[in-house]
Formats: structure tokens, C-alpha cells, sequence
């Protein structure tokens, strides 16, 4: 039914997502506590579970780009008893 690699990204996200949402609850707001500054760059601030979200989802991205389309299941109306 589903790729392990499907598994793992959907794991990835809804542990991100997860993650922000306690923050959410317990303290009302999400706490990003990774900002870095190079020269004078400065990236907005983050946390890990920014990056499980966002990581994730290029992983995915990038492997449905390469897999083959997938069979469907679905019966058509022909097949389907009446």
C-alpha cells in the first residue's frame, strides 16, 4: 500500500507539525531558537521541527519526481457489480 520512504516523510511531518503544536498549547506560541548570522545574512529563525517538516517534504518531492506513477486499485464502472 504505501512505500516505506512515504512512511517515513509522513512520520517526519506529522512530528514536526506535532511538535510546533505543543509549543503552541503549552506556551502559546512556537519557540524558534536556531538564528544564525553570516556577514550580513541573517536567516529567519527556526527550530528542529521546522527542519522535519521542511526536510521531509523536499525528500518527498524529490523521490516523486524519480518514482514511477503508481497503479491504481480503483475499479472502473464496468467492473463494478451492479
Amino acid at each position: 500500500m504505501f512505500e516505506p520512504l512515504d512512511r517515513w516523510v509522513g512520520a517526519f511531518v506529522v512530528g514536526g507539525g506535532g511538535g510546533n503544536l505543543a509549543d503552541r498549547v503549552q506556551i502559546g506560541a512556537v519557540v524558534d531558537f536556531l538564528d544564525f548570522h553570516w556577514r550580513s545574512i541573517h536567516w529567519p529563525a527556526f527550530n528542529l521541527a521546522d527542519i522535519f517538516i521542511v526536510c521531509s517534504m523536499l525528500v518527498w518531492c524529490f523521490a516523486s519526481l524519480k518514482s514511477p506513477p503508481r497503479k491504481t486499485t480503483s475499479k472502473t464502472s464496468e467492473e463494478l457489480p451492479s
